[in-house]
């Protein structure tokens, strides 16, 4: 996690969690389910890939990628085939992790789940096909999107003046 600021935090506990930051590292083995934030811990100038990467330096990125309008069928034809051209030659950078890969039937694009520490590699790979429309949007899992959700609600019901 080289780069991270994760000095900000390096410690914070309430009865039910604990989240450690030594040496600049994440402690998995004691990282439990419940965020800092519950644990009203100031974390504004935390680096947030620490904060959502589950213990690791990695985001997930869904990239979505969509057909331009093009000139005519002529044009159609020979940019598919450069895009299968340049697609071919193209090999996954170590930090570019694809977990899904599809297409969308009856069209000229679909989508990619990736792991990724580095955007410039999300955004590198999305400039690699002009003839593409690319969306690239970070993700999490659908129950660590739950669990914090339920926290913050939690959070914000006890707070005063309600």
């Amino acid at each position: 996690m080289s780069g991270l600021k994760t000095d900000c935090v390096k410690s914070a506990s309430t009865e039910h969690s604990e989240w450690f930051f030594e040496n600049g590292k994440i402690d998995q083995g004691r990282l439990v389910a419940q965020s800092p934030l519950a644990a009203g811990v100031d974390l504004s100038d935390c680096d947030r890939r620490v904060l959502f990467a589950n213990g690791e330096d990695e985001m997930k990125y869904m990239i979505s990628w969509f057909e331009r309008p093009q000139g005519s069928p002529l044009e159609y034809e020979n940019a598919q085939k450069r895009i299968l051209e340049v697609f071919r030659q193209w090999k996954a950078p170590a930090n570019f992790k694809i977990e899904v890969f599809v297409v969308r039937v009856g069209e000229w694009g679909g989508h990619m789940l990736v792991d990724c520490d580095d955007p410039l590699a999300v955004h590198k790979f999305c400039s690699m096909l002009p003839a593409f429309v690319f969306e690239a949007r970070p993700v999490v899992a659908v129950e660590d999107a739950v669990r914090v959700e339920l926290e913050v609600m939690n959070w914000r019901d006890g707070l005063k003046g309600r």
